[in-house]
């Protein structure tokens, strides 16, 4: 179990350091004002659906939700802070909707599979990104009252800016499917690792086998009677118990008590 917990410290250390240096890299983009009609533009929402595409909807809404946390504590990681106010009261100004918006924007990003069609990828990606305005537009409304052009206060301006930045992210799809299986690669989530222990009622069973079998008989059995992946592996303790670990697809654990039963590992 020892190789368990390191394991899942060692994904979590890399979880952490992915939506840190996701979050810093938001911010950063907040800060960014580039010339642009009608009205100057940031590439924060661009680096909201990076994130999504690139990390997944898991790590990408904790990261997003991260950045949020740190403009709520007080750190001026948002557009506008601090010389329009700072910590929670920023936050729940005019602006809530907005960045309430960007986590389920990077959610859908995360969650949708990209092709090589770049209309599809487009259609996917507008689509996510029109929450950020759909729910800004909600609050903004709420809180300056709907009697207001919240259309053209909220959204307008900003429309032609934000299709200039998901025909960027478009024609970088590509890259982002490789950085995206990268990052998948260096960090497996955390609920596909699982320790599988045998059922206690077969351990009298298998007992005698595994003091007297080599270890490595017991995982080439394994491939070869039931197909399973070389990715599972036995690791035995003090020869009485043993856990089984699988780093990739799910098992439950009564596939494993089938598995035991059907086949009690007599070998050649």
């Amino acid at each position: 179990m020892e190789l368990v917990k390191s394991l899942k410290q060692s994904k979590l250390l890399k979880y952490v350091f992915f939506a840190l240096i996701g979050s810093i890299i938001l911010a950063i983009s907040s800060k960014i004002k580039i010339p642009f009609y009608p009205v100057p533009m940031t590439m924060q929402t661009l680096v909201i659906l990076l994130i999504g595409a690139c990390f997944g909807w898991r790590l990408g809404v904790a990261t997003i939700s991260l950045y949020l946390f740190e403009g709520i504590i007080g750190m001026p990681v948002f557009s506008g802070t601090p010389e329009k106010g700072i910590g929670i009261v920023y936050f729940t100004g005019p602006t809530m909707g907005y960045l309430i918006g960007f986590i389920v924007a990077g959610f859908l990003a995360g969650k949708f599979i990209y092709d090589n069609s770049y209309i599809k990828t487009f259609l996917k990606l507008t689509f996510a990104t029109s929450f950020i305005y759909i729910l800004g537009m909600l609050w903004l409304g709420t809180l300056i009252g709907w009697d207001k052009p919240i259309f053209k206060l909220g959204a307008q301006p900003f429309l032609l800016a934000e299709l200039f930045k998901i025909m960027i992210a478009t024609l970088a799809i590509n890259h982002i499917k490789k950085l995206r299986k990268y990052i998948r690669k260096e960090i497996q989530t955390l609920h596909e690792q699982k320790s599988y222990p045998v059922p206690l009622e077969l351990l009298d069973v298998m007992k005698d086998e595994l003091e007297m079998r080599p270890l490595k008989r017991y995982v080439n059995n394994i491939k070869a009677v039931n197909s399973i992946p070389p990715s599972y592996k036995i690791f035995l303790h003090n020869g009485q118990d043993f856990d089984i670990i699988y780093l990739g697809d799910q098992l439950n654990n009564f596939k494993i008590k089938k598995l035991f039963k059907k086949k009690r590992f007599k070998g050649s």
